[in-house]
């Protein structure tokens, strides 16, 4: 049976090894939080707990996102083809932050060593960057768009977290 971090409920793998803090079982991101933290565990539990119910939704299964947007209309330029822009609705974006795991820590150092590019990484990347523009995408239908133009991208890394970010304009277009 496979365990869970007492204090986010993640499961231990790779990307969120078991550690422990004062006889707890804990993933890696929690225990550094408890370790800053001033509160007691179950005070940063209840925190984290409450974050985590704030959160829009739930996007552990990305090839389901990802599949939901294909066929939606967006392109880094500020219009389409064959189409006309009836409405501009704001400006709006799309975020994930990733864990890149030990795993692939461990061999993007090895290929940097050698000056070789490591797979595992720039899958990480390419998945960063799918998920980010599937949120953009989703917070434009929210906006009643049916496109997305002038999409861009921001890569940054926290630590061993890549994070991924994509703008873009949403608009109702309408196919001249």
């Amino acid at each position: 049976m496979a365990k869970n971090c007492e204090v986010c409920g993640r499961e231990f793998s790779s990307l969120y090894p078991k550690t422990s803090f004062e006889k707890h079982e804990v993933c890696k991101v929690c225990k550094k939080r408890l370790e800053i933290s001033e509160k007691n565990f179950d005070e940063v539990r209840k925190e984290i707990l409450e974050e985590q119910s704030k959160c829009e939704n739930d996007f552990k299964n990305y090839d389901a996102l990802i599949d939901e947007i294909k066929g939606f209309p967006s392109t880094t330029g500020f219009g389409f083809e064959n189409a006309k822009i009836k409405a501009y609705l704001g400006v709006t974006g799309g975020e994930t932050a990733l864990g890149t795991g030990l795993i692939t820590d461990f061999t993007a150092a090895l290929y940097d060593m050698y000056g070789t590019e490591s797979p595992g990484l720039t899958n990480k990347i390419r998945l960063a960057k799918d998920v980010a523009l599937a949120k953009l995408i989703e917070n434009c239908k929210k906006l009643g768009a049916n496109a997305v133009i002038g999409v861009s991208f921001e890569l940054t890394t926290v630590e061993s977290i890549l994070i991924a970010s994509a703008n873009g304009t949403a608009v109702i277009i309408e196919k001249e």
